[in-house]
């Protein structure tokens, strides 16, 4: 047992250096991204929580190459799906997923986002 909790404890700070946050980008966006807490949440109701309300992200996470096209993918996503805005949106980078969702290369990273898709009351 102690075997198995040296080797996660080792192995738990390449896992966190592989996962780091990628700052958003300041760009004109199909639905309107709002800063955690910037809106009460009595004011919208969460209609989508992408990509993690999804039964497919257990196997796979839709990623792309940039940061920029992982945030246009989920802004076009909360589009089709009728959101009046996106909260919590967050995105990150993962060397480890380099041979997903379209991403060549080993050393490529794959940059992937989630937030919630809201409709305003």
């Amino acid at each position: 047992m102690i075997k198995f909790w040296l080797a996660v404890g080792l192995a738990l700070p390449a896992v966190v250096q592989a996962q780091t946050e990628v700052p958003a980008p300041v760009d004109t966006a199909p639905v309107k991204v709002y800063a955690p807490g910037a809106i009460s949440p009595a004011r919208y109701t969460v209609i989508d929580r992408l990509w993690v309300a999804r039964w497919r992200t257990a196997f796979d996470v839709p990623s792309k190459a940039d940061a920029a096209s992982a945030r246009r993918a989920l802004l076009d996503e909360a589009v089709r799906a009728g959101g009046d805005g996106v909260v919590n949106l967050h995105c990150l980078s993962d060397s480890t997923m380099g041979d997903m969702g379209g991403v060549t290369g080993s050393e490529a990273a794959a940059h992937y986002c989630y937030g919630n898709v809201i409709k305003l009351k």
